[in-house]
């Protein structure tokens, strides 16, 4: 408890941070750089780029560590044609450290046909030797928007009703303006769209899918909220 007193009483300034653009310049150009050598399978590029203690917590959560990068690169298998894109670039200099933020927006063509995917980077340099060197990354990727049909009256007025978590926590679905209104208690309403006759979501949170079971009549008596395949139910009460 004393050590975490401590930690808590030292200064956000303590670390002096800028964003200095040179830095800034330096670090996109490598991100590119580095991003750029994917497609051709040039380990050489990241083999310049990383230290020697480099870990990388991958999308899929696997830690990977340099020479186990660098042992399964190679370019891209025929039939695939790809390229990505450095964009929405943030950087921190702390003089020998320094940390880059980037959104990574690929195109990936896979035998004709067309697959975009957006992730997100975070990479810590460390300045080795009058080189920037990094030693630490953390990518995710950003789930694409859901699309939204066109149901008719009818069966959007099928999803209204009142599902209760606990019988403090309620979420009430309602019908307004042929639009349909979400609102958990003790919050603000939400507009759902649905994906499809028994799934609904939220624009902006595609993490987060709302699958309505039906009885055998129909009508339907509970929610699974499902967020990143963990699962919440929610069951009717009128």
């Amino acid at each position: 408890m004393r050590i975490l007193f401590c930690v808590s009483l030292i200064s956000p300034f303590a670390f002096a941070q800028t964003t200095n653009p040179k830095t800034e310049q330096e670090l996109t150009a490598i991100a590119q750089e580095l991003l750029d050598a994917v497609a051709p399978g040039k380990k050489e590029v990241w083999d310049k780029y990383l230290a020697d203690s480099w870990i990388i917590r991958e999308e899929n959560g696997q830690v990977l560590t340099k020479a186990e990068l660098l042992k399964e690169f190679g370019p891209l298998p025929p039939g695939y044609v790809g390229k990505i894109k450095v964009t929405d670039v943030h950087v921190r200099d702390y003089g020998n450290v320094a940390v880059i933020s980037h959104r990574d927006k690929e195109e990936l063509e896979l035998f004709g046909q067309m697959l975009k995917t957006e992730f997100g980077s975070t990479d810590t340099y460390m300045m080795i030797d009058g080189q920037w060197k990094m030693i630490a990354s953390h990518i995710s990727v950003y789930p694409s928007e859901l699309t939204a049909v066109s149901l008719t009256p009818e069966q959007l007025q099928r999803f209204t009703g009142s599902y209760e978590l606990t019988s403090d926590v309620v979420y009430t679905i309602t019908l307004e303006d042929n639009k349909l209104i979400g609102q958990r208690t003790g919050r603000a309403k939400e507009e759902l769209f649905p994906e499809n006759e028994t799934r609904l979501f939220r624009k902006g949170a595609p993490r987060g899918i709302k699958i309505f079971v039906p009885d055998e009549k129909g009508r339907f008596i509970k929610i699974i909220d499902r967020r990143d395949n963990v699962d919440l139910v929610w069951r009717r009460i009128k």
